[in-house]
């Protein structure tokens, strides 16, 4: 049978089978509503969502570590800060160390570092003349006159004087267990002299144009520093070595000078040659350089002294003749 004449016959049919369709159609969708999972509300409960799968999210941003902070354990007993056992106690820092306290002072002189002390023996009274030379910068020595050097001791007190390189200078006082002690020491200037005071009890050096020093045990002046080199010698000669230092005082203040020992040396002298041994003065650069010979077997008194200024002028004081006491034997 064809289609055309099926459909010609059953054409009343057509309607009631789209109807039954439809109506089918709609049953499916009625059940199938029924069965789908029920609608989530997020928020305001007049807007229903329905969950679907949504395309994997993009990584977020890291953010740094914050540290957690710190909760006080509920109902801890605090931790003893006395009679808790030694290793459970904690050691508070220390301290900052406080700055050195500024160095003692006696009215308004600073104290100093005491040099070295020797055994000293003073030397016998004498007396020494000198031939004095001078000499211009890379010149040859030229006669320059005469000096002297004349000291008196009986042990207990002393005085000396000497005219040359180093001055006109004086000194006197006494002998105490650091050797050769001056009270008063005295330079020329022009037509007049300063003098320097070594008081003793007050533990100072008054200077001449005022102002005080340190007086510790064993200071010197510029005279009395020869006899005590030649008292070091005689007190034990294997003392002269190395290095030597004094405290030394005089018109322009104190402070400390330090010979350094060269070694034996034979010079020729007014009286023939004589072994000696040398020092010199230890100064900085430009400052003038002094030199001396301590004659052994003349009571290690200076047979000669060399003074060699800045601008290159040296002045030399060589011993011409010597008188010394016989030194006593202990």
């Amino acid at each position: 049978m064809r289609f055309s004449v099926f459909l010609a016959r059953h054409r009343r049919l057509l309607p009631a089978g789209l109807a039954s369709l439809l109506l089918h159609l709609l049953a499916i969708a009625w059940v199938d509503a029924r069965l789908a999972p029920p609608a989530v509300t997020v928020g305001n409960p007049a807007l229903a969502l329905r969950l679907v799968d949504a395309p994997p999210a993009a990584p977020a941003p890291q953010t740094p570590d914050l540290p957690a902070p710190e909760v006080p354990a509920p109902d801890a007993a605090p931790v003893p800060a006395v009679d808790a056992p030694a290793d459970e106690v904690s050691v508070p820092a220390p301290a900052p160390m406080a700055e050195p306290p500024p160095p003692e002072t006696e009215g308004d002189v600073a104290t100093t570092r005491v040099p070295n002390t020797y055994r000293v023996t003073p030397p016998p009274s004498g007396r020494i003349d000198y031939r004095l030379t001078r000499s211009a910068p890379g010149g040859a020595p030229q006669d320059a006159g005469q000096a002297s050097m004349a000291w008196r001791s009986d042990g207990n007190r002393y005085t000396v004087a000497l005219d040359g390189v180093l001055g006109t200078l004086a000194s006197d006082g006494r002998v105490d267990d650091a050797g050769i002690a001056p009270d008063r020491a005295r330079r020329a200037v022009g037509t007049g002299q300063a003098t320097t005071t070594f008081d003793r009890a007050a533990g100072t050096i008054m200077r001449a144009q005022g102002g005080a020093d340190q007086l510790v045990p064993g200071s010197q002046d510029p005279a009395s520093l020869l006899l005590q080199l030649a008292g070091i010698g005689l007190g034990d000669a294997r003392q002269v070595k190395d290095e030597l230092e004094f405290w030394v005082g005089g018109a322009g203040g104190a402070g400390v000078e330090r010979y350094q020992v060269l070694g034996p040396e034979r010079i020729e002298t007014g009286a023939g040659p004589l072994d000696t041994v040398r020092l010199a003065r230890m100064a900085e650069h430009g400052a003038p350089l002094l030199e001396l010979w301590l004659a052994p077997q003349h009571a290690w008194m200076p047979v000669q002294l060399r003074l060699t200024d800045a601008d290159g002028t040296v002045s030399t004081q060589t011993l011409a003749a010597i008188a010394i006491e016989a030194v006593q034997e202990e």
